[in-house]
């Protein structure tokens, strides 16, 4: 159990989970980073029927975020490239 001192509720999946333990945080890291990378391409080329840089900034200037390119750029950006960025590891 990796020294945590917790006792499996089905004592027979300990095994199990020591042998899946370790590739626990890289699927969540993959999944979540390989979730975000979509929702980066909709903001920054519009695919996967995104609104691209224009609809996006249209967007960002109606809930009030000035200047909304600026914004839909980093908000695209910080999903695409983080989300590559967290799927990788880093």
């Amino acid at each position: 159990m990796h020294g945590s001192g917790a006792r499996p509720i089905i004592p027979a999946l300990a095994r199990l989970h020591e042998t899946l333990a370790p590739f626990a945080w890289p699927l969540v890291r993959a999944t979540i980073g390989l979730t975000l990378v979509p929702h980066g391409a909709q903001k920054l080329f519009g695919w996967f029927g995104g609104g691209g840089i224009a609809g996006t900034a249209q967007g960002f200037e109606g809930m009030g975020f000035q200047p909304g390119v600026f914004w839909a750029v980093v908000a695209g950006l910080v999903e695409f490239a983080g989300g590559l960025m967290l799927a990788a590891g880093f």
